[in-house]
């Protein structure tokens, strides 16, 4: 397989192909999940959505929850890059504001998916995979770190 650099130059037509697909596929899915839930969502109707054949799809990902999965971890990838760019200069309670008022926006554009709080597979799907786990530790410890300091300001 060609490098995965990440210099444009270096990076391979088929490479840069394969991650356009993988942007579409989660586009699709998060667009799903938004609409219909995750109960709704549909490997067909992903594919359609996504402008790809289904046995192309699961060369990607082998099933809806290793969709689910991928999308919600990416969103988890967006939610600590916005955490990480909030101001360090606020005040620990308005930094909790910011990222309050980054989710409602999402939300109200339509761009916030939601899980089911219980689904059996997919929980174990999304427990079981590092890149979800991490970026979810990693968000809560952040999160948990700034209540902690605004509850000691007595913010």
């Amino acid at each position: 397989m060609a490098s995965t650099s990440t210099t444009p130059a270096t990076t391979s037509f088929r490479d840069r192909m394969l991650v356009a697909r993988e942007e579409a596929i989660i586009s699709a899915v998060n667009q799903l999940l938004v609409e219909k839930g995750y109960e709704g969502m549909t490997v067909d109707a992903v594919a359609a959505l996504a402008g790809i054949a289904k046995a192309s799809l699961y060369k990607h990902y082998p099933g809806k929850e290793d969709l689910a999965v991928a999308a919600m971890s990416e969103l988890l990838g967006n939610c600590l890059a916005f955490v990480h760019g909030v101001d360090n200069q606020l005040s620990p309670a308005e930094r909790l504001r910011e990222v309050v008022r980054w989710a409602l926006r999402l939300n109200l554009a339509g761009r916030m998916p939601t899980l089911p709080k219980s689904n059996g597979p997919l929980r174990v799907a999304l427990l079981g995979n590092k890149n979800y786990v991490d970026r979810l530790m990693e968000l809560s410890d952040t999160m948990g770190e700034w209540i902690e300091a605004a509850q000691a300001a007595r913010q």
